[in-house]
């Protein structure tokens, strides 16, 4: 059998070579595992700028929509009283127009649409006010109950960047219903 005969300086020596690897594992443990926060961070920094700039690129192709809010109100009017729900879907705002599909589909498979299309025609004739909130923001407002009020039943935007940070970047000319 082997002794080992440690001095107490030695055995100084051996805790404070213990302690010191022990310190150079743990600072690289966390420096490895920042490196690879920061890696997937990256990654899905550049994979939701991806995405991004294909939601922006579909609402730079998306033409429907009038030159004005007015336009686009009588275009998607115009879909409706045809009945052609995919049409009308598309002049909302990209994010909205699955929803809005949907929803006229619902009216129109619960027997609703004659009563829609008296509210299309009720707007239509309808004292209708719009306002302009900024080069970019419209909305139609019509008269309620004895007409004396006035309220928003759409808003007209035309879509921005949403790369842009800090500030408004039109990336088209065409109006949609948000």
């Amino acid at each position: 059998m082997i002794k080992l005969k440690i001095s107490f300086k030695n055995f100084k020596y051996i805790l404070l070579a213990i302690f010191v690897l022990g310190a150079v594992l743990l600072t690289a443990f966390f420096v490895v595992t920042n490196a690879k926060k920061e890696v997937a961070s990256k990654n899905i920094s550049k994979v939701l700028t991806l995405e991004l700039e294909k939601q922006e690129d579909l609402m730079i192709k998306d033409a429907n929509g009038g030159n004005t809010p007015q336009e686009t109100l009588a275009l998607f009017f115009d879909a409706l009283e045809k009945e052609d729900l995919n049409k009308a879907s598309q002049y909302y705002a990209l994010e909205k127009q699955a929803k809005m599909l949907a929803y006229y589909q619902s009216i129109k498979e619960q027997g609703q649409w004659s009563e829609l299309l008296k509210e299309v025609e009720k707007i239509k004739t309808s004292n209708q006010e719009w306002r302009q909130e900024n080069d970019n923001l419209y909305y139609l407002l019509v008269p309620v109950g004895d007409g004396l009020e006035k309220e928003t039943i759409f808003s007209f935007k035309k879509p921005v960047s949403i790369l842009e940070r800090n500030k408004i970047k039109i990336i088209t000319s065409i109006w949609k219903i948000y």
